[in-house]
């Protein structure tokens, strides 16, 4: 489980002066869910991701992991960036190994850790080639399954999906939902979209305001895994409540 109190975040500026980019947030992310976080541009999203993966000190509150404080990286969270942090220069088996390989861990190891994955992901007949080479999903799937190498307890995203085009984009999502499937794993994400928020998590966290934003409503979705979660018509209902919610937020912060 992860949770946030009283979270408040600022940024340095030129001159000395902060900007206030998360004010008083609080969540409670449930241990093996995927949970969402959403909002506009600028309320905060991002910095909250990077808080819980220790790359960033609030300025004040706490997030817990397990009733443990965060305050440093942890060996068992991954994070998956918006661009996905490939480094060009390296194979597609060398980017899956990386986290293994700056952990010190020796080749032989590194290869059986990551080689069963790359063969689930599909990118095993293309572990010789370099990300460039790679469609834009290839480069999604690259990216979760490096975070999966240092066999991680807690995955953040960050926009995991942004880049990609609509179609690629949902096959992206239900790949996602395979993977936690047979992973016990707690996955909390960054997204804009209302219909991505709902389509992959069991909780919505919506954020409202700008510098600072907070996390204002929290959204349980209810789904029956035995059919296509976008036909269903309780997926239209709620994101047309979060939709109206969002909308009405933003007259009122205006």
């Amino acid at each position: 489980m992860v949770d946030i109190r009283d979270l408040t975040i600022e940024y340095p500026l030129p001159g000395g002066e902060t900007v206030k980019a998360v004010e008083s947030a609080a969540a409670v992310f449930p241990a093996g869910s995927i949970s969402a976080v959403l909002g506009p541009s600028g309320c905060g999203k991002t910095s909250i991701i990077h808080a819980a993966a220790g790359l960033l000190k609030p300025l004040s509150g706490r997030i817990t992991i397990d009733g443990i404080p965060v305050s440093g990286i942890r060996k068992t969270t991954s994070v998956i960036f918006q661009d996905y942090g490939l480094l060009p220069w390296k194979t597609v088996l060398a980017n899956a190994e990386l986290p293994l390989t700056v952990a010190g861990m020796e080749k032989s190891r590194r290869r059986e850790r990551v080689l069963p994955i790359l063969e689930e992901f599909g990118l095993w007949k293309f572990r010789k080639l370099y990300p460039r080479q790679l469609s834009g999903g290839m480069k999604q799937r690259l990216a979760i399954a490096r975070s999966l190498a240092a066999e991680p307890d807690l995955l953040l995203m960050d926009e995991p999906f942004s880049s990609l085009d609509a179609l690629t984009r949902e096959d992206a999502q239900d790949f996602l939902l395979s993977v936690r499937k047979k992973r016990n794993l707690t996955i909390i994400m960054v997204t804009h979209s209302i219909e991505e928020a709902v389509y992959l998590s069991e909780n919505v966290f919506v954020m409202t305001g700008r510098n600072p934003g907070t996390i204002s409503k929290h959204f349980a979705v209810q789904k029956d895994e035995a059919r296509d979660f976008r036909e269903d018509p309780r997926f239209q209902e709620l994101c047309g409540t979060i939709r109206h919610y969002l909308k009405d937020s933003r007259e009122e912060n205006r």
